[in-house]
């Protein structure tokens, strides 16, 4: 099983289980040279969303 299935059937396995799951794309984050207070930021304001 790949990284990106095995992750589908882990969130599943929690959405149904009543957890709230986002998935978050990091593979340009070494490209972009943003630090890690940026990153954080900038994903912060996602958490509160429905």
């Amino acid at each position: 099983m790949g990284k990106y299935s095995l992750m589908l059937r882990t969130k599943a396995r929690l959405e149904k289980e009543g957890f709230a799951c986002a998935a978050i794309d990091l593979t340009n984050v070494g490209i972009q040279e943003i630090n890690a207070k940026q990153l954080y930021r900038g994903i912060r304001p996602l958490q509160n969303r429905n």
